[in-house]
């Protein structure tokens, strides 16, 4: 399967990105993040500026029935994140899965991710492509945890 990654806009949304990009690697599939592109499926990251959400729309429409998610950072609103996805699958994707995470403000500007927050967006790519694809990843069972259980 080939998936596009589609974010641009601030280094804290590229660099959710790239954590999403290294969970999507853990399930197998291919990435890109350069459109025009033959995919099978898409993830857009947005801050929803006028004009990402109008690059977002445009791509949607060359991805009619494909599988779509979205990632968010610095926003409060879910109306917003909801909107675009019903602007999505308006558009004949099929957006399924979302993701919001809040930075917050520092002093000088937006403070660094926590690595808690760095590993959502990794396993939000683990996680969403697998459930494209069909396979079903179960946790191992205490069962098979404890040596030399009878």
């Amino acid at each position: 399967m080939r998936v596009l990654v589609y974010a641009e806009g601030s280094p804290s949304l590229e660099q959710l990105a790239q954590k999403l990009c290294e969970g999507i690697a853990k399930t197998g599939a291919s990435f890109t993040r350069q459109w025009p592109c033959e995919c099978d499926a898409a993830f857009f990251g947005t801050e929803f500026t006028e004009s990402q959400q109008q690059n977002i729309l445009k791509i949607s429409s060359a991805l009619k029935g494909k599988n779509g998610a979205v990632f968010c950072i610095r926003t409060n609103e879910r109306k917003k994140l909801e909107e675009l996805v019903a602007c999505l699958n308006k558009a004949g994707m099929r957006v399924t899965e979302t993701l919001s995470i809040k930075q917050s403000k520092g002093f000088f500007g937006a403070k660094p991710f926590s690595e808690a927050d760095l590993a959502r967006a990794s396993a939000f790519g683990e996680k969403t492509l697998n459930r494209w694809q069909g396979k079903r990843v179960m946790q191992p069972s205490e069962k098979t945890r404890i040596k030399g259980y009878a």
